[in-house]
């Protein structure tokens, strides 16, 4: 049996289905940590159409490839996307690239999504207070050990409960072949609105040693409203 380099790249969805997350917690509204994440509450639970030109990249040893797409996605139509350029190596681009992008459209047309998402159903909260660089952390817990859970920490802006970064592994390893997978996602306002900006991950492959990923976004359009050019 040979290793796979990514399992149909089940390990990047994960980390990018929680794009509309929701985050709940028991502490009383008159604490400041409360209610910042009321402020993020409010935000999360509206969903964004958006058009986006996105990049891909992964390495493994000598093998590196890297695909760029355009992405859509709007609750009538669900997430579509097509390639305009790639390169690097063949096995990356279609094994792991293309496939990150074929899960993520088959995870929301099936509606597996929720199953995902940063919700009481599948996590346990606990605020941390605030770290030295002024952010919030917050504790996440998975209530079940699944692939598409993770376990770490989300980072909000104290003022406006607006995300600034996730950080946090796998709750459990894709396949006997793909271990310690950690991941960052980064967050931005973009025309008003928060939006994630990037996904780096890390991993261990079995026989093939390290192995990375990211993906950047670049918005062309959010709720229907073009978006200039930086």
């Amino acid at each position: 049996m040979q290793p796979r380099y990514l399992p149909a790249g089940v390990w990047i969805i994960a980390l990018v289905a929680g794009a509309a997350a929701a985050l709940s917690t028991r502490a009383s509204a008159r604490d400041p940590a409360a209610e910042s994440i009321d402020r993020f509450l409010a935000q999360s639970a509206v969903p964004h159409t958006y058009r986006a030109i996105r990049r891909l990249s992964a390495e493994n040893g000598p093998r590196v490839g890297w695909t760029d797409a355009v992405t859509e996605y709007a609750p009538e139509t669900g997430f579509r996307y097509h390639i305009t350029g790639e390169g690097g190596s063949g096995y990356i681009c279609n094994n792991v690239l293309h496939a990150v992008l074929d899960e993520e459209r088959d995870i929301v047309s099936s509606g597996a999504l929720a199953r995902a998402e940063l919700t009481p159903a599948n996590y346990i909260f606990e605020t941390e207070g605030l770290r030295p660089d002024g952010l919030l952390k917050v504790l996440i817990a998975p209530r079940r050990s699944e692939r598409a859970l993770v376990d770490g920490a989300l980072l909000l802006e104290p003022a406006s409960g607006e995300p600034v970064r996730l950080e946090a592994r796998l709750a459990k390893n894709p396949s006997f072949w793909v271990t310690n997978v950690m991941l960052v996602r980064r967050y931005q306002r973009v025309a008003g609105v928060v939006m994630p900006i990037s996904v780096e991950s890390t991993a261990r492959i079995r026989m093939l040693g390290p192995a990375s990923f990211r993906m950047t976004y670049q918005y062309l359009e959010i709720d229907r409203q073009p978006i200039a050019a930086p």
